[in-house]
Parts: C-alpha cells; sequence; structure tokens
C-alpha cells in the first residue's frame, strides 16, 4: 500500500476543502474578511474550513447573539474569538500563549483584515476576557454553570489521559445546564492499520469526549440533508481512503456538489476532520 505524501495529502485536502466550503459560504465571506484569503496560504484550506464550521455549528446551536457566554479552550489568537464578539458573545479565551502575529490582541488586528472587520472588532474588543496560563488552572477560576458554550479547534487531542479526562471535568462544571461543547480537529483514518500516538480514532474520541457523565453526543439535525446520516461523531470530511461506492454517510454519491471520481486520490489518507457537539444534562 502507497504511503501518504505530505505534498499529496495537502493537495486532496485543498481539493476537499473547496468542495466543502461551498456549503458554508456565509462563514467563509466572514473569515475571508479577517484577511485569510491568500489562495496560496494553507492555513485556508485547513483552519479556514474548521473555523467556518466551528460557526455554522455555533450558528445553529442558537449560541450567536447577546448575552451568550462562550468559553474558547486553547483559542490563542484565532479570528474566532473576535467573530464570536462581533455577533454579541462575552467570550473566554484561555492559552498559554497570545504572542503570535496573526491576531495580536490589545486591538492590533491582523494586517490583511478588512476595515469593516478591524472597525468592527475593536468597537467589540471589550467583550473577550483573556485568561493566559495553563488551561488546566485557568478553566478552574470559571464559576460553574456560567458559560452557555465551550469551544475548541485542534486543542483537545494534546491533552491525553487522565488529563483529558479532567478537562472534561471541568468543562462539564462550567457548562450550564444544556450548554454545549463544540470540538472541531483531526482524527486518525479507521481505515487505516496504525494510528499516530498523538490521534485517536473517530471512535475513541468520541468515547474519551464523553467520559463525562453529564455530557452527551447530539445530532444538529437543522443541518443540511446531506449532512444528517451520522454516526458517533456529528461530521466529517473526506480526508481519507475514498470509496465512492462507500460514502453512503455523506451521501456525495449522489450530490451535485461532490468531488468528479477521477480527483478521489487511491493512496490512504491518514486525517481526517471530525466534528463531535456535546450537550451537558438540563438537570445536574
Amino acid at each position: 500500500m502507497k504511503t501518504t505524501t505530505n505534498k499529496e495529502t495537502e493537495v486532496w485536502n485543498r481539493v476537499a476543502r473547496i468542495h466543502d466550503l461551498a456549503d458554508s459560504l456565509e462563514e467563509v465571506a466572514y473569515l475571508r474578511s479577517t484577511g485569510y484569503n491568500g489562495e496560496k496560504d494553507y492555513i485556508y484550506y485547513d483552519y479556514i474550513y474548521k473555523w467556518s464550521r466551528m460557526l455554522k455549528c455555533c450558528k445553529h446551536l442558537g449560541l450567536l447573539g447577546a448575552n451568550k457566554t462562550i468559553a474558547e479552550i486553547g483559542g490563542g489568537l484565532s479570528p474566532v474569538q473576535f467573530m464570536l464578539a462581533n455577533h454579541g458573545c462575552n467570550v473566554i479565551n484561555m492559552d498559554i500563549d497570545f504572542e503570535r502575529t496573526w491576531f495580536p490582541t490589545q486591538g492590533k488586528y491582523y494586517i490583511r483584515a478588512s476595515p469593516q472587520f478591524i472597525a468592527e472588532s475593536e468597537k467589540n474588543a471589550t467583550r473577550i476576557q483573556y485568561m493566559r496560563g495553563s488551561v488546566f488552572d485557568e478553566i478552574k477560576k470559571i464559576p460553574s454553570n456560567s458559560v452557555d458554550a465551550a469551544i475548541e479547534t485542534c486543542a483537545i487531542h494534546l491533552f491525553i489521559g487522565d488529563g483529558r479526562n479532567g478537562l472534561m471535568d471541568q468543562i462539564a462544571r462550567i457548562l450550564k445546564p444544556g450548554g454545549y461543547f463544540i470540538s472541531i480537529g483531526d482524527v486518525a483514518n479507521p481505515h487505516l492499520g496504525k494510528c499516530d500516538h498523538e490521534f485517536q480514532y473517530p471512535k475513541e474520541m468520541a468515547q474519551a469526549l464523553c467520559a463525562n457523565a453529564h455530557l452527551q453526543l447530539v445530532k444538529p439535525y437543522d443541518y443540511e440533508t446531506w449532512e444528517k446520516e451520522l454516526t458517533d461523531y456529528t461530521h466529517i470530511i473526506p480526508r481519507r481512503n475514498v470509496d465512492y461506492t462507500e460514502l453512503s454517510l455523506l451521501n456525495m454519491k449522489n450530490d451535485p456538489k461532490s468531488i468528479p471520481y477521477n480527483n478521489v486520490p487511491t493512496y490512504p489518507i491518514h486525517l481526517w476532520t471530525a466534528t463531535y457537539i456535546l450537550q451537558k444534562d438540563q438537570e445536574v
């Protein structure tokens, strides 16, 4: 079996994301206003996809609006915090580092961002609270039952074993009854025989995220029809060793927006991107 090279994976990721992003045009347009619009910038095809999924999840779950409090775990300087604040949310951003250059804090935003986005973000900057330090330490400072949602993009897989279980316990603690936890990140392709040590297979990740008895996976039924056929996790993109005869999961075989057969790679893709949505018990 041929081994996937970084170049092959990158090319396939770009093709896949161009098609998947077509289903999140509003979210992508908003993200492009932040300055992430360079066609040669790999981040456009990777994190733009993940951030657009995050915004779409928040929108469908009714989390974009005034008086909503959202805790972003390991948010760093991603544009998600600004976009949530610009929708009226109060954001608590926990990370060990806020010094990277893409989105400097203190009102200095990404240099390619649109004037409208900069003006809007500066106006709403007071809605963002920064908690710098270990996520384990900072999340303990947040009162119990105080946030409507907790979100993370490509951070939770960095916590393993008891560390992840402890973090999930804290997430369950700070969520209001009925609150949501949204996790979007990379998982290992279950069709491959070997899993890199820092990643887990989709079902294993789902089980790890549900370690706390007060959190349960939910299905966002108001998503588009082609997203409704779900497994234990709520959404995956076709970044994998694809056989179109087996793509019942996303109904892409009969989807006019699907990638043509001749664009499907014959080599194994090591990672998928999975979206997990969990909800806390209504009564705890």
